[in-house]
C-alpha cells in the first residue's frame, strides 16, 4: 500500500519528492490491481484523491465500469468529487452508458451539485448521449439546472425539462385518454395483462416480478396509469434501466442489473430468468438508455381493451 503521508504532502502542494513520487506510483498500481482484496484497493483509490487530477483521472474513471465491483465503482467517484475539474463531467457523460444503476443517483448528484458541470449534462441531453427519462430528475434537481445555473443554461434547460412532468409521447397519451371509456371491464383486463404484462409485472398472484410490482393500485388514477402504459421512458427509475453486457466469447444478454458482487452481475430477464455473468467473462457493460418495458405496448389493443386493462390493476388486492 502506498505511503499515506507521501500522497498527502502532493495534496498540500509542497514540492514533489522521490518518495512521494512513488507512493502515488503504488497507490494507482495498487487501486488497478484485481487480484488484491477490495478493502486494500479502496484505501489506495482513497489516496488518489490526494494526488493531481492529471496524474490519476484516467485511473480513476477506467474504475467505473462493470467490470469492478461496486465498492471500487463507488471509492473511485467519491475520489472524483474531490476534484472540480470540468473534464470530469464530460468523462462522466462519455461513460453515462456504462455506469451501473447504483453508481447513477451519485453521478447525477456531482453533475447537478456544480454549475461548471451543467454545460457538459445539458449537452448530452441535446445532443440524446442521455435522455430526460433516465436522469429520472425530482422537482428540486430540474430547479437546479432552471434556477440556479447561468442564464444560458437555464434557457437550454428549460427547452428540455420543465417545472411539472415530461414526457416523450405525450401526444398519443392524450391521444388515447380522450378515447378511453368512462369504466372498465377488469375480467377482461386481467386477459389482456396475462398477454401483455405478465412476463415482467405481478399483480396480486398473477405474473412475474421483473418490473415494478402493480398490485394496489387503486390510488392511481386512470392517467396516471395510462401515461406508465404508454410511455414507459417518461421517467424511468435506475432499478428498471435495461442493460446490455457483451461477453469477451461474443455472446449477448439483456436484463435489469438485479445484483452484483465482486464475482459476477446477474440480469434479470421476462419471466423471472436469470443471467449470472463473471465479472471476468465481461467485455462491455451499457444501459440501453430505455426501460426494460418497450414502448408500442397500444399496438393491436382498443381504447376499451386499454381500459380494462386499468381497471383490472386498479381493483387488484
Amino acid at each position: 500500500m502506498a505511503n499515506w503521508n507521501d500522497v498527502r504532502r502532493i495534496a498540500l502542494g509542497l514540492p514533489e519528492t522521490e518518495g512521494q513520487h512513488n507512493a502515488l506510483e503504488a497507490a494507482l498500481r495498487g487501486a488497478s490491481d484485481n487480484g488484491r482484496s477490495e478493502p486494500a484497493r479502496v484505501a489506495d483509490i482513497g489516496l488518489l484523491a490526494l494526488g493531481s487530477y492529471s496524474a490519476v483521472h484516467e485511473t480513476l474513471f477506467s474504475l467505473l465500469t462493470g467490470s469492478q465491483p461496486a465498492t471500487i465503482q463507488q471509492a473511485a467517484l467519491l475520489a472524483l468529487k474531490d476534484f472540480n475539474d470540468p473534464d470530469i463531467a464530460r468523462n462522466l457523460v462519455a461513460q453515462w452508458r456504462s455506469l451501473t444503476p447504483s453508481l447513477r443517483p451519485g453521478v447525477i448528484s456531482l453533475l447537478l451539485q456544480r454549475p461548471s458541470f451543467h454545460p457538459h449534462l445539458i449537452g448530452a441531453l441535446e445532443k440524446g448521449q442521455i435522455t430526460v427519462g433516465e436522469l429520472n430528475l425530482d422537482l428540486e434537481q430540474r430547479r437546479r439546472l432552471l434556477l440556479y445555473s447561468s442564464p444560458e443554461i437555464a434557457a437550454r434547460a428549460a427547452k428540455l425539462i420543465g417545472d411539472g412532468e415530461y414526457s416523450n409521447r405525450k401526444a398519443l397519451v392524450e391521444e388515447w385518454l380522450a378515447k378511453l371509456p368512462p369504466t372498465g371491464n377488469s375480467q377482461h383486463g386481467k386477459e389482456v395483462f396475462e398477454q401483455r404484462c405478465a412476463q415482467c409485472h405481478l399483480v396480486g398472484a398473477v405474473g412475474h416480478r421483473v418490473g415494478p410490482e402493480l398490485t394496489s393500485m387503486s390510488h392511481r388514477s386512470v392517467e396516471d396509469l395510462l401515461s406508465n402504459i404508454l410511455d414507459p421512458n417518461m421517467a424511468i427509475n435506475p432499478a428498471y434501466v435495461a442493460y446490455n453486457c457483451e461477453t469477451v466469447s461474443g455472446e449477448l444478454e439483456s436484463g435489469l442489473l438485479q445484483s452484483e458482487s465482486p464475482e459476477a452481475i446477474t440480469l434479470l430477464q421476462a419471466a423471472e430468468k436469470k443471467a449470472v455473468i463473471a465479472r471476468v467473462n465481461i467485455k462491455r457493460l451499457q444501459s440501453s438508455s430505455l426501460s426494460l418495458m418497450p414502448e408500442g405496448l397500444e399496438a393491436g389493443l382498443t381504447p376499451a381493451d386499454l381500459r380494462d386493462l386499468i381497471a383490472f390493476v386498479q381493483e387488484s388486492r
